[in-house]
């Protein structure tokens, strides 16, 4: 069963895609279609290619306001000069936009 539905375009891209579509070989609804569908595949093969990247980010910055910066070394303190270092590397990463340890 199809399904209706429409878009609308200014008269340019229309006659485009008109001309796109005759020089296919295909009705303007095929051809849309086809290029809907394309590009709905491509865009869920890249969500699909990120997905796992993306949930890391996610559960990454839902957890960053937890933490301290910069975090505590293993015996749970840093040198100062460490601070310093780290700090200056991400100032230079990051523009200082991260807080700095109280």
């Amino acid at each position: 069963m199809k399904t209706r539905f429409s878009i609308s375009l200014d008269e340019a891209r229309a006659a485009r895609i008109k001309a796109a579509a005759a020089l296919a070989g295909q009705d303007v609804s095929s051809y849309m279609g086809k290029a809907a569908l394309a590009l709905v595949e491509r865009e869920e093969q890249v969500a699909a290619t990120f997905a796992e990247i993306d949930r890391r980010i996610a559960n990454s910055e839902a957890l960053a306001p937890t933490l301290s910066w910069p975090p505590p070394s293993a015996d749970g303190q840093l040198e100062v000069k460490e601070e310093a270092q780290i700090q200056l590397k991400w100032d230079a990463l990051l523009g200082a936009a991260l807080p700095r340890a109280a």
